[in-house]
């Protein structure tokens, strides 16, 4: 039998929380998070919608869909800004009952890679072109949870509490209801915008030529002689105009390039999407993981030829000594909020095979400390290493210094904490940008001492591929 909340339960709750979390479960089946989305038309907006397909190609566990926004914390340039999300979560937390493990409600957003200025003195030299936020998440009123094992999808509602404790749960659970119709009606969604659009734009623009930004890697090599630093990451930018919607990108991503970390967040000015690889940290009861991935390789069509690119990456001394070295920073990291002597190297180069790409990883994990929290651990990871470089604070200005705009949410992190504290992130890379008709893309490469310049530049190119693929994809149509 399907589980739903029962009045007692309710009961139960309301003496606990003004606020509740109601959930019915129906069969999943015969209904998708892609289908769900396009039948719910004008109630998507403002939405999240979060997927994973890990290395293995398998679908992972959960799917989730965020809809109805209740609260909004926007944060620009705000002092004591991680007080600011910890309260703002505090308030939207709710009481639910249910079993299941995957993520039924909290707060879900993003943390662009700019905001390391409320945690660190780094300068800030550049105009801000993209005008993003420092810190956006949005608390939801309806989160819908797609559950890929038992091909079941829980609904969850934040109800408030009222006096007639009978009429507000009845009143609520219709509500439930009425939304749950709305899954299988025809995608409202005209057939028009999944049609091709006429003359299609190949055009890419970056800000920086590949000479331009082979002399950038050859001043960080300046950088790495002098002892500044051992490795930092510089990045550059792509642009492209865009006539597609951008839910038909993230549609095209998720077969161009399936990814552990999927993201679309609709946002009033703009939308964040992308296939990302890379966790920054999970936080799942006491248990704080990271995920350094550095050393990559493009990969071919030829099965054969992978494997020995794989070889050849594990062998190679400069992608080898990158990633070691960004191991170490993330065991460092998570030692700053970790009990001593918890913080342990789980795997450790590991090659994992992507769409376009190889990389190499490693998992480190550790205790987080009682007197430490979920965002804690975030704010002492962020930004990751390996988008920045070691050590850490040296890098990021010397990145500020080099590159040739601000990051925007490159770099940075999406981010959702449960009900029950549980957090997770990705690093906000293999992602673009949209705002006004326009895809923003940026990717970045890690400069060591014996980095050469021309194929540094080229990798930049190999991780732009999918998402620029996504995007012609998109605007031949989808239909």
């Amino acid at each position: 039998m399907l589980n739903k909340t029962t009045f007692t339960e309710f009961e139960s709750l309301a003496k606990q929380s003004t606020t509740i979390g109601i959930y019915q479960e129906i069969a999943g089946d015969n209904l998708t998070p892609i289908g769900v989305f396009l039948a719910l038309g004008k109630l998507t907006q403002n939405a999240t919608l979060l997927e994973s397909t890990p290395a293995t190609g398998k679908q992972a566990r959960y799917s989730y869909l965020g809809l109805e926004p209740l609260a909004l914390l926007t944060l620009k340039n705000k002092p004591n800004a991680l007080s600011q999300l910890r309260k703002f979560y505090q308030q939207h937390r709710c009481a639910i009952q249910h079993p299941q493990s995957g993520f039924l409600g909290g707060i879900v957003g993003f943390i662009a890679y700019d905001a390391v200025r409320q945690f660190e003195n780094i300068p800030n030299r550049h105009q801000d072109l993209e005008a993003l936020p420092d810190f956006a998440f949005t608390s939801y009123r309806t989160n819908i949870t797609f559950d890929h094992v038992t091909n079941k999808i829980v609904i969850s509602r934040k109800v408030v509490v009222e006096k007639d404790l009978t009429h507000t749960f009845t009143k609520a659970m219709a509500k439930l209801q009425q939304l749950i119709e709305l899954f299988y009606q025809a995608p409202t969604q005209p057939l028009a915008a999944l049609q091709p659009k006429f003359p299609l734009s190949t055009e890419v623009s970056t800000e920086i030529s590949d000479e331009e930004y082979c002399q950038l890697v050859n001043q960080a090599k300046e950088y790495i002689k002098n002892g500044d630093i051992f490795q930092v990451v510089l990045s550059r930018k792509f642009t492209k105009k865009l006539t597609a919607s951008p839910f038909s990108v993230y549609r095209a991503l998720r077969m161009v390039s399936p990814a552990p970390y999927l993201f679309y967040l609709d946002r009033k000015d703009y939308v964040i999407t992308g296939a990302s690889p890379e966790k920054l940290i999970s936080v799942t009861k006491q248990e704080v993981s990271s995920f350094p991935i550095a050393g990559t390789r493009p990969r071919s069509a030829n099965q054969e030829i992978n494997e020995q690119l794989a070889i050849e990456l594990l062998q190679d001394e400069k992608e080898l000594a990158e990633h070691v070295m960004l191991v170490d920073l993330a065991r460092n990291d998570l030692g700053k909020t970790c009990e001593p002597g918890s913080v342990s190297v789980k795997s450790f180069k590991q090659v994992q095979q992507y769409s376009h790409v190889m990389h190499i990883t490693s998992e480190v994990i550790g205790k987080l400390q009682p007197h430490h929290d979920a965002l804690d651990a975030l704010a002492a990871a962020f930004p990751a290493g390996t988008l920045s470089g070691a050590p850490k604070i040296r890098a990021m200005e010397i990145i500020d210094e080099l590159e040739q705009s601000k990051r925007g949410a490159y770099g940075g992190v999406i981010c959702f904490i449960d009900y029950q504290g549980h957090l997770n992130s990705c690093i906000t890379i293999r992602t673009a940008v949209i705002k006004e008709g326009l895809a923003t893309v940026r990717t970045g490469s890690g400069i060591v001492f014996d980095s050469i310049p021309e194929q540094e530049a080229q990798e930049t190119h190999h991780k732009a591929r999918s998402i620029l693929a996504a995007i012609d994809l998109a605007e031949g149509g989808l239909s």
